[in-house]
Protein backbone atom coordinates (compact mmCIF):
# COMPACT_ATOMS: atom_id res chain seq x y z
CA UNK A 1 0.00 0.00 0.00
CA UNK A 2 2.94 2.36 0.68
CA UNK A 3 3.62 3.04 -3.00
CA UNK A 4 -0.03 3.66 -3.93
CA UNK A 5 -0.64 7.36 -4.63
CA UNK A 6 -4.33 7.30 -5.62
CA UNK A 7 -7.31 5.95 -3.71
CA UNK A 8 -10.79 6.19 -5.24
CA UNK A 9 -14.18 4.88 -4.15
CA UNK A 10 -17.36 5.59 -6.09
CA UNK A 11 -20.96 4.47 -5.76
CA UNK A 12 -20.25 1.81 -8.37
CA UNK A 13 -17.07 0.53 -6.72
CA UNK A 14 -18.60 -2.69 -5.39
CA UNK A 15 -17.87 -3.61 -1.78
CA UNK A 16 -17.29 -0.12 -0.38
CA UNK A 17 -16.99 -1.27 3.26
CA UNK A 18 -14.26 -3.76 2.37
CA UNK A 19 -12.29 -1.20 0.41
CA UNK A 20 -12.60 1.42 3.14
CA UNK A 21 -10.96 -0.98 5.62
CA UNK A 22 -7.77 -0.82 3.55
CA UNK A 23 -7.66 2.99 3.47
CA UNK A 24 -5.74 3.28 6.74
CA UNK A 25 -2.79 1.48 5.16
CA UNK A 26 -2.40 4.00 2.34
CA UNK A 27 0.03 6.37 4.00
CA UNK A 28 1.61 7.99 0.95
CA UNK A 29 -1.47 9.17 -0.94
CA UNK A 30 -1.48 12.14 -3.29
CA UNK A 31 -5.12 11.79 -4.38
CA UNK A 32 -8.11 10.74 -2.27
CA UNK A 33 -11.61 10.60 -3.75
CA UNK A 34 -14.53 9.17 -1.76
CA UNK A 35 -18.09 9.07 -3.06
CA UNK A 36 -20.99 7.16 -1.53
CA UNK A 37 -23.43 7.16 1.43
CA UNK A 38 -21.81 4.12 3.06
CA UNK A 39 -18.64 6.06 3.80
CA UNK A 40 -18.85 7.37 7.35
CA UNK A 41 -15.32 8.35 8.41
CA UNK A 42 -11.74 8.91 7.28
CA UNK A 43 -8.81 7.52 9.32
CA UNK A 44 -6.73 10.44 10.56
CA UNK A 45 -3.45 8.60 9.97
CA UNK A 46 -3.63 8.96 6.19
CA UNK A 47 -3.12 12.72 6.45
CA UNK A 48 -0.11 12.58 8.75
CA UNK A 49 2.49 12.12 6.01
CA UNK A 50 1.33 15.39 4.46
CA UNK A 51 1.59 14.03 0.91
CA UNK A 52 -2.03 14.64 -0.15
CA UNK A 53 -2.54 17.04 -3.06
CA UNK A 54 -6.13 16.25 -4.15
CA UNK A 55 -8.99 15.68 -1.67
CA UNK A 56 -12.61 15.09 -2.70
CA UNK A 57 -15.60 13.69 -0.82
CA UNK A 58 -19.15 13.65 -2.14
CA UNK A 59 -22.51 12.17 -1.08
CA UNK A 60 -20.90 10.56 1.95
CA UNK A 61 -22.17 10.12 5.51
CA UNK A 62 -18.97 11.62 6.90
CA UNK A 63 -19.61 13.87 9.91
CA UNK A 64 -16.06 14.95 10.65
CA UNK A 65 -12.79 15.49 8.79
CA UNK A 66 -9.71 14.72 10.92
CA UNK A 67 -7.69 17.71 12.10
CA UNK A 68 -4.57 16.02 10.71
CA UNK A 69 -5.59 17.29 7.26
CA UNK A 70 -3.87 20.53 8.35
CA UNK A 71 -0.55 18.74 7.73
CA UNK A 72 -1.28 18.44 4.00
CA UNK A 73 0.27 21.75 2.98
CA UNK A 74 0.61 20.63 -0.66
CA UNK A 75 -3.14 20.39 -1.25
CA UNK A 76 -4.09 21.99 -4.56
CA UNK A 77 -7.72 20.78 -4.64
CA UNK A 78 -10.40 20.49 -1.94
CA UNK A 79 -13.89 19.40 -3.00
CA UNK A 80 -16.64 18.89 -0.41
CA UNK A 81 -19.95 18.31 -2.18
CA UNK A 82 -23.32 17.08 -0.91
CA UNK A 83 -22.10 15.63 2.38
CA UNK A 84 -25.27 16.33 4.33
CA UNK A 85 -23.91 15.24 7.72
CA UNK A 86 -20.68 17.20 7.42
CA UNK A 87 -21.19 20.36 9.46
CA UNK A 88 -17.65 21.62 10.00
CA UNK A 89 -14.18 21.88 8.49
CA UNK A 90 -11.42 21.55 11.10
CA UNK A 91 -9.03 24.25 9.83
CA UNK A 92 -9.06 27.50 7.88
CA UNK A 93 -9.02 26.89 4.11
CA UNK A 94 -6.46 29.70 3.98
CA UNK A 95 -4.00 27.29 5.63
CA UNK A 96 -3.49 25.64 2.24
CA UNK A 97 -1.53 28.24 0.28
CA UNK A 98 -1.15 26.00 -2.81
CA UNK A 99 -4.89 25.66 -3.40
CA UNK A 100 -6.03 26.12 -6.98
CA UNK A 101 -9.53 24.67 -6.59
CA UNK A 102 -11.86 25.07 -3.60
CA UNK A 103 -15.40 23.69 -3.91
CA UNK A 104 -17.64 23.63 -0.83
CA UNK A 105 -21.27 23.07 -1.81
CA UNK A 106 -24.41 21.64 -0.14
CA UNK A 107 -22.79 20.27 3.01
CA UNK A 108 -24.28 20.09 6.49
CA UNK A 109 -27.82 20.59 5.24
CA UNK A 110 -30.75 18.89 3.62
CA UNK A 111 -31.52 19.81 0.01
CA UNK A 112 -33.98 22.52 1.01
CA UNK A 113 -32.29 23.43 4.29
CA UNK A 114 -30.55 26.63 5.30
CA UNK A 115 -27.82 25.36 7.65
CA UNK A 116 -24.24 25.70 6.44
CA UNK A 117 -20.87 24.17 7.05
CA UNK A 118 -18.81 25.89 9.76
CA UNK A 119 -15.10 26.65 9.54
CA UNK A 120 -13.20 26.45 12.79
CA UNK A 121 -10.66 29.09 13.73
CA UNK A 122 -8.19 27.35 16.02
CA UNK A 123 -6.58 30.65 17.02
CA UNK A 124 -9.76 32.32 18.18
CA UNK A 125 -11.50 29.13 19.35
CA UNK A 126 -14.59 30.07 17.44
CA UNK A 127 -16.17 29.39 14.09
CA UNK A 128 -17.45 31.31 11.11
CA UNK A 129 -19.58 30.56 8.06
CA UNK A 130 -17.71 32.15 5.17
CA UNK A 131 -14.32 30.55 4.47
CA UNK A 132 -11.17 32.53 5.17
CA UNK A 133 -9.60 33.05 1.71
CA UNK A 134 -6.73 35.30 2.72
CA UNK A 135 -3.46 34.45 1.01
CA UNK A 136 -4.90 31.92 -1.47
CA UNK A 137 -3.14 33.67 -4.34
CA UNK A 138 -3.02 30.57 -6.56
CA UNK A 139 -6.76 29.94 -6.41
CA UNK A 140 -8.38 29.67 -9.85
CA UNK A 141 -11.72 27.98 -9.07
CA UNK A 142 -13.96 28.88 -6.14
CA UNK A 143 -17.44 27.39 -5.72
CA UNK A 144 -19.45 28.05 -2.57
CA UNK A 145 -23.02 27.36 -1.56
CA UNK A 146 -23.46 30.26 0.81
CA UNK A 147 -26.47 32.07 2.25
CA UNK A 148 -25.95 35.83 2.36
CA UNK A 149 -27.49 35.90 5.84
CA UNK A 150 -24.24 34.73 7.39
CA UNK A 151 -21.74 36.63 5.26
CA UNK A 152 -19.35 38.92 7.08
CA UNK A 153 -18.32 41.64 4.62
CA UNK A 154 -14.83 41.63 6.13
CA UNK A 155 -14.31 37.98 5.20
CA UNK A 156 -16.32 38.25 1.96
CA UNK A 157 -14.15 41.10 0.65
CA UNK A 158 -11.05 38.93 0.89
CA UNK A 159 -12.14 37.04 -2.21
CA UNK A 160 -11.45 40.16 -4.29
CA UNK A 161 -7.72 39.72 -3.70
CA UNK A 162 -7.80 36.40 -5.56
CA UNK A 163 -6.34 37.89 -8.73
CA UNK A 164 -5.89 34.51 -10.48
CA UNK A 165 -9.53 33.52 -10.06
CA UNK A 166 -11.09 32.27 -13.32
CA UNK A 167 -14.30 30.63 -12.05
CA UNK A 168 -16.37 32.11 -9.23
CA UNK A 169 -19.61 30.58 -8.03
CA UNK A 170 -21.55 31.83 -5.02
CA UNK A 171 -25.07 30.54 -4.66
CA UNK A 172 -27.58 29.95 -1.89
CA UNK A 173 -30.03 27.16 -1.15
CA UNK A 174 -32.86 29.59 -1.89
CA UNK A 175 -33.06 33.04 -3.43
CA UNK A 176 -35.09 34.88 -0.82
CA UNK A 177 -36.68 38.17 -1.89
CA UNK A 178 -36.35 39.63 1.63
CA UNK A 179 -32.66 38.75 1.83
CA UNK A 180 -31.26 40.43 -1.28
CA UNK A 181 -27.62 41.36 -1.56
CA UNK A 182 -25.81 43.91 -3.75
CA UNK A 183 -22.54 42.60 -5.12
CA UNK A 184 -19.67 44.91 -4.02
CA UNK A 185 -17.92 47.13 -6.57
CA UNK A 186 -14.66 45.26 -5.85
CA UNK A 187 -15.92 42.57 -8.24
CA UNK A 188 -14.10 44.59 -10.91
CA UNK A 189 -10.76 43.60 -9.38
CA UNK A 190 -11.16 40.00 -10.57
CA UNK A 191 -9.92 40.78 -14.06
CA UNK A 192 -9.05 37.15 -14.91
CA UNK A 193 -12.58 35.94 -14.26
CA UNK A 194 -14.02 33.88 -17.13
CA UNK A 195 -17.17 32.44 -15.52
CA UNK A 196 -19.35 34.09 -12.87
CA UNK A 197 -22.08 31.81 -11.53
CA UNK A 198 -24.60 33.41 -9.17
CA UNK A 199 -27.36 30.87 -9.81
CA UNK A 200 -29.91 30.55 -6.98
CA UNK A 201 -28.29 33.40 -5.09
CA UNK A 202 -29.90 36.47 -3.53
CA UNK A 203 -27.92 38.96 -5.62
CA UNK A 204 -30.14 41.90 -6.57
CA UNK A 205 -27.61 44.18 -8.22
CA UNK A 206 -24.32 43.94 -10.08
CA UNK A 207 -21.77 46.78 -9.83
CA UNK A 208 -20.71 49.05 -12.69
CA UNK A 209 -17.18 47.74 -12.24
CA UNK A 210 -18.25 44.53 -13.99
CA UNK A 211 -16.98 46.30 -17.13
CA UNK A 212 -13.44 45.39 -16.01
CA UNK A 213 -14.10 41.67 -16.42
CA UNK A 214 -12.98 41.65 -20.04
CA UNK A 215 -12.31 37.89 -20.04
CA UNK A 216 -15.81 36.99 -18.83
CA UNK A 217 -17.63 34.72 -21.29
CA UNK A 218 -20.40 33.22 -19.13
CA UNK A 219 -22.70 34.90 -16.57
CA UNK A 220 -25.28 32.79 -14.76
CA UNK A 221 -28.13 34.69 -13.10
CA UNK A 222 -30.67 31.86 -13.21
CA UNK A 223 -33.16 32.09 -10.35
CA UNK A 224 -31.47 35.25 -9.09
CA UNK A 225 -33.68 38.29 -8.29
CA UNK A 226 -31.64 40.89 -10.18
CA UNK A 227 -33.61 44.16 -10.39
CA UNK A 228 -31.14 46.06 -12.55
CA UNK A 229 -28.21 45.37 -14.87
CA UNK A 230 -25.64 48.17 -15.20
CA UNK A 231 -25.17 49.75 -18.62
CA UNK A 232 -21.47 48.94 -18.32
CA UNK A 233 -22.24 45.26 -18.84
CA UNK A 234 -22.70 46.08 -22.52
CA UNK A 235 -18.92 46.57 -22.79
CA UNK A 236 -18.20 42.88 -22.19
CA UNK A 237 -17.51 42.00 -25.82
CA UNK A 238 -16.33 38.50 -24.90
CA UNK A 239 -19.60 37.57 -23.17
CA UNK A 240 -21.11 34.53 -24.91
CA UNK A 241 -23.85 33.32 -22.55
CA UNK A 242 -26.05 34.87 -19.89
CA UNK A 243 -28.61 32.77 -18.01
CA UNK A 244 -31.73 34.49 -16.68
CA UNK A 245 -35.19 33.52 -15.41
CA UNK A 246 -36.07 31.00 -12.72
CA UNK A 247 -38.87 29.67 -10.53
CA UNK A 248 -40.49 33.01 -9.80
CA UNK A 249 -37.99 35.23 -11.57
CA UNK A 250 -39.40 36.91 -14.68
CA UNK A 251 -36.69 39.29 -15.94
CA UNK A 252 -38.75 40.49 -18.89
CA UNK A 253 -41.44 41.74 -16.47
CA UNK A 254 -38.84 44.15 -15.10
CA UNK A 255 -38.59 47.10 -17.51
CA UNK A 256 -35.00 47.97 -16.55
CA UNK A 257 -33.70 44.42 -16.92
CA UNK A 258 -35.68 43.78 -20.10
CA UNK A 259 -34.33 46.96 -21.73
CA UNK A 260 -30.74 46.09 -20.79
CA UNK A 261 -31.03 42.56 -22.17
CA UNK A 262 -32.38 43.89 -25.47
CA UNK A 263 -29.53 46.41 -25.71
CA UNK A 264 -27.01 43.67 -24.96
CA UNK A 265 -28.30 41.59 -27.85
CA UNK A 266 -27.83 44.57 -30.19
CA UNK A 267 -24.33 45.47 -29.02
CA UNK A 268 -23.03 41.95 -28.41
CA UNK A 269 -23.89 39.92 -31.52
CA UNK A 270 -22.26 36.75 -30.19
CA UNK A 271 -24.28 36.82 -26.97
CA UNK A 272 -26.78 34.04 -26.30
CA UNK A 273 -29.43 34.90 -23.68
CA UNK A 274 -30.69 31.64 -22.20
CA UNK A 275 -34.05 31.98 -20.50
CA UNK A 276 -35.29 29.67 -17.73
CA UNK A 277 -32.72 26.90 -18.27
CA UNK A 278 -30.31 25.67 -15.60
CA UNK A 279 -26.61 25.50 -16.30
CA UNK A 280 -24.19 24.07 -13.73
Amino acid sequence: YWEVEKFKIYLTSGDIAKKMKTLKYHLNLKELMLDGPKIKSIPEIIFKQGTLEFFEIGLTDITKIPETIAQCKNLTTIILDNNFDLKAFPVKPSSFKNLKTLIITSNGTSYFGTNEIKYFDTNEFGYYYFPDLEGLNKLETLKLSQSTRNISMKSFNKLFFLKNLKYLEIRSALALSDNTFEFPKELGLLTNLEILNLRNSSISKLPKSIKNLTKLHKLNLHNTPVTDLPKEIERLTGLEKIYVGGWDIKPYNNKKVAKRLKNMVKKLPDLDIIYDKVDN
